[in-house]
């Protein structure tokens, strides 16, 4: 395949991706409002330091407090590196080097099918895939991890794909770029850890000839401390600021993710509240139950999003025809990983969309599979049925699968950014309500200073500019515990809350230190009288 292939793929990946994010004139949820929060405080010179929480794993007892203390720093730092760099653009200069890393999937996954098969016609045909990417669409060209993801994981894939190069230089750069990849995904999401272990194994399959031939394992040492060199670099002020700031190598709330019995509970406070033994408290039913429906949600998953349905089959007989292959073998091995851990250990999250997520990094790899297993299936029948027009079917069938992608891709994104109530689009649809929203808080009587408990607090902080702390998952008095500890002003209870709070939303509530003041469409306004809380 030729370099102007590749650029041509580029060409169009940035064209799709501009299309894209052009529709999106906010980050449209919590994920990417977080992040591009985190970036305009980073540009401004303001630190990693956030004026709104939204869980208290961490336990930060005041605002503001210590950023990315659940979600990892890089998509911040990336978008904080195009507001530096254009600053004037706002949104879109915070998405610049993410709709860049977007625009190089196609080309990427291009190159990924024909380092495996040396086909330029299946890499052609992977590489449109890509190009409409279903569900993911509406996702890359917005502040989240999705774009870093996709590419690093396409990328360690590439790596695996060829040998060590003989030449010492070009030998230790490709072990470097494995632990700088592994780095990457780990500084874009906290399971991107799990990456590591990739980098590793295939830095010690390239070291397995040696082992074969001299018995020894020397050969592995200085292999294995190049790909840790490489994660290092990259991670070491990460994780020396977690020990300045945390007093650890990673911020202490992350593992009371293990002992949730509902995705809820992330918003428990205090977080002490989760314990092994509240966990055990619960009962297996409910564990086995939790886990059984994460299989089932990352399952569907896996057919609608990562197979995009129609392509499924053929990326599962692709796999199977490049079984020998030891890339499609790390894939697969990776994939049962992060399934597992998705279902098995953190099942809530892998139930809220963080399967979603992970699932992004085996893509590209994915789309190189599925025209291998088309043309096997296509041959198989030909030589069943004797077709002598194998090839037309081909051509046939790949014109049909990239028209079922744009079809599938353009009707998710138009669904999920553009919506079909009126009264606004879907992406921007909670921006412009918490607008109005703060619009009558002020006209009430908010000071700029004064802080509210919301459901989505860095949405809320980019809407009106003003701090904000997540509604804790529990009752009344909780919801005043946590008021008092941030002294916050005004609660903003909306139609979807957490249901111990129903009472109040229907304005059941006996407590005299919750006052109600207004309704702003299904959204409920109270002052919170927090002085009045007992410690």
């Amino acid at each position: 395949m030729r370099l102007r292939g590749f650029v041509l793929l580029g060409i169009a990946g940035l064209i799709m991706a501009l299309l894209a994010a052009s529709l999106q004139t906010v980050p449209g949820y919590m994920d990417a409002e977080y992040y591009y929060a985190g970036a305009l405080r980073l540009a401004a010179g303001q630190g990693a330091a956030e004026p709104y929480l939204w869980n208290y794993l961490s336990d930060s007892t005041q605002l503001p407090a210590p950023s990315f203390a659940y979600w990892m720093p890089l998509v911040s730092l990336l978008a904080a590196a195009g507001l530096k760099l254009a600053p004037a653009g706002g949104f879109w200069s915070a998405r610049l080097l993410l709709i860049l890393l977007a625009a190089l999937i196609p080309a990427l996954t291009a190159a990924l099918a024909y380092r495996l098969v040396k086909r330029a016609s299946l890499a052609w045909l992977a590489g449109l895939l890509a190009l409409f990417p279903g569900f993911y669409l509406a996702y890359l060209t917005t502040t989240d991890a999705f774009a870093v993801y996709m590419l690093a994981g396409g990328l360690l894939f590439w790596l695996a794909a060829r040998p060590l190069q003989s030449s010492w230089a070009v030998g230790r750069l490709q072990l470097l770029a494995l632990g700088l990849l592994a780095a990457s995904m780990h500084l874009a999401r906290a399971d991107g850890l799990v990456w590591l272990l990739a980098a590793l194994a295939v830095a010690a399959y390239w070291g397995w000839p040696a082992y074969r031939q001299t018995g020894r394992l020397l050969p592995f040492v200085p292999r294995l401390g190049l790909v840790l060199a490489g994660y290092g670099l990259l991670m070491a002020p990460w994780y020396v600021r977690n020990l300045v700031v945390w007093g650890g190598l990673f911020p202490p709330g992350g593992s009371r993710t293990l002992w949730l019995t509902a995705y809820e509970q992330t918003m428990l406070f205090p977080s002490d509240l989760l314990t092994p033994g509240a966990w055990l408290s619960v009962g297996w039913e409910v564990h086995a139950m939790a886990r059984w429906d994460a299989f089932i949600a990352n399952l569907q998953s896996t057919v609608a999003v990562q197979g995009g349905v129609v392509l499924l089959p053929f990326m599962l007989v692709g796999l199977w025809q490049l079984r020998g292959c030891f890339a499609v073998r790390l894939a697969v091995a990776m994939w049962l990983l992060t399934f597992g851990v998705m279902t098995l250990v953190f099942p809530f999250a892998g139930l809220n969309g963080a399967f979603f997520h992970s699932g992004a990094a085996f893509q590209p790899l994915w789309w190189a599979m599925a025209p291998v297993g088309m043309e096997a299936v296509v041959r198989w029948v030909a030589d069943l049925r004797r077709w002598e027009r194998g090839q037309q079917v081909m051509r046939f069938l790949a014109v049909l699968l990239v028209l079922v992608g744009f079809l599938l891709s353009a009707g998710i994104y138009v669904q999920r950014v553009v919506g079909s109530e009126g009264g606004g689009w879907n992406w921007s649809r909670s921006d412009e309500h918490y607008r109005a929203v703060d619009q009558h808080l002020v006209a009430l009587g908010a000071q700029p200073h004064q802080r509210v408990l919301v459901n989505d607090p860095p949405g809320y902080y980019l809407a009106a500019g003003r701090e904000a702390i997540i509604i804790p998952y529990g009752d009344e008095t909780m919801l005043l515990a946590a008021a008092r500890q941030y002294s916050v002003d005004y609660l903003v209870l909306e139609l979807h809350n957490p249901y111990m709070l129903q009472d109040l939303y229907n304005r059941r509530s006996p407590s005299s230190r919750l006052e109600y003041l207004q309704e702003v469409g299904t959204t409920h306004l109270y002052r919170v009288h927090w002085q009045a809380v007992q410690p």
